[in-house]
């Protein structure tokens, strides 16, 4: 039988899981205020260019000479901004 888990813990799960991703995204805005090689601008000019070019996080990581964790983090930006699917 599986225990359930209080619901205050979730809830502090839910804000720790928030928090990460605030500071996931001030990370990238630092990265794109310093002009790391990786602009999300240009990836979507390339996809707008390409049309029928499918973006992976092994590309990114390949085109961009970057890690997984960048990379996956740029493709669920791509997603959030619908310019992917």
């Amino acid at each position: 039988m599986k225990k359930k888990i209080p619901m205050q813990f979730l809830d502090q799960i839910r804000d720790i899981q928030d928090s990460v991703h605030e500071l996931q995204e001030k990370i990238d805005g630092i990265f794109d205020e310093y002009k790391v090689p990786v602009r999300i601008q240009e990836i979507k000019k390339y996809i707008q260019e390409n049309k029928n070019v499918q973006i992976s996080t092994s590309w990114l990581q390949r085109r961009y000479r970057i890690g997984y964790a960048r990379a996956a983090s740029l493709i669920d930006r791509l997603r959030k901004e619908k310019v992917v699917k």
